[in-house]
């Protein structure tokens, strides 16, 4: 009998103590799985930033490359007489005053934005003495494409 309680007391406690350990393993894998879903929500909510974010950069428009374009279009000793570009500059047509010393180089600035890859619709819209009879002012007329920004 008393091999008995002895093996029933051996055995309750051996069960306790596996009790315990598993309770224990239990509310540690609880907190782990409490962390694994803040480490999920932040990783949603990173995602959904960076689609955001993704979205603004594609449709940014990079006004440095306009330029560095723009001025690869224009031939050597001509210089433009005032510019302005925005976000509306890519879907109507821009008018652009260019100073020229003479009939060539007008020739040459519109060659050079009709096969640019850059420009559409480019139309000369007329050439005018400057006022101070030095070279002449050449009027142009395209639509930017949205390539340029790219």
């Amino acid at each position: 009998m008393l091999f008995l309680l002895g093996a029933l007391g051996v055995t309750y406690f051996s069960l306790a103590s596996s009790a315990r350990q598993a309770d224990s393993v239990r509310e540690q894998n609880e907190r782990a799985a409490v962390g694994y879903q803040e480490t999920q929500i932040a990783a949603t909510a990173l995602r959904s930033e960076l689609s955001s974010a993704k979205s603004l950069f594609e449709s940014e428009i990079r006004y440095s490359k306009v330029l560095l374009r723009l001025s690869a279009l224009l031939p050597v000793g001509t210089s433009i007489e005032s510019f302005s570009i925005d976000n509306t500059s890519f879907s109507q047509p821009v008018t652009l005053s260019v100073y020229v010393n003479g009939e060539q180089q007008a020739r040459q600035l519109e060659q050079n934005f009709q096969n640019s890859p850059y420009t559409t619709g480019v139309s000369m819209t007329g050439i005018s003495v400057n006022s101070d009879g030095q070279g002449y002012t050449v009027g142009l007329v395209f639509t930017f494409d949205r390539s340029i920004t790219q």
